[in-house]
């Protein structure tokens, strides 16, 4: 079985591919052709560190995909962000405690 190789954008590189999609739709699909398995492993540790520094709860349905997550992540300056989407953390959470 041969690995699949792609130029990682994050870490600017050939490297080994994900096995597959990590979200489904379009931005997965991204992550999958642009983003390689090791700098995939990377986001997730780091995310994991983001989830415990902000004491994020993600049993609240709100705050499930927190902008301190998305605006972080490798491949960013290709997703789209709705326009209605907080651009700052601080005023994602006052909008969420309201």
């Amino acid at each position: 079985m041969t690995t699949r190789l792609i130029f990682c954008e994050k870490l600017k590189a050939q490297a080994p591919a994900l096995d597959k999609p990590p979200y489904p739709g379009a931005l997965g699909q991204r992550i999958f052709e642009h983003i390689s398995a090791t700098a995939w492993q990377q986001w997730q540790q780091h995310q994991v560190m983001l989830i415990n520094e902000y004491r994020l709860n993600l049993l609240v349905p709100a705050l499930k995909n927190p902008p301190v997550l998305w605006n972080r992540m490798p491949i960013k300056q290709t997703i789209q962000i709705p326009l209605d989407f907080p651009l700052k953390t601080s005023d994602y959470y006052t909008r969420v405690a309201r």
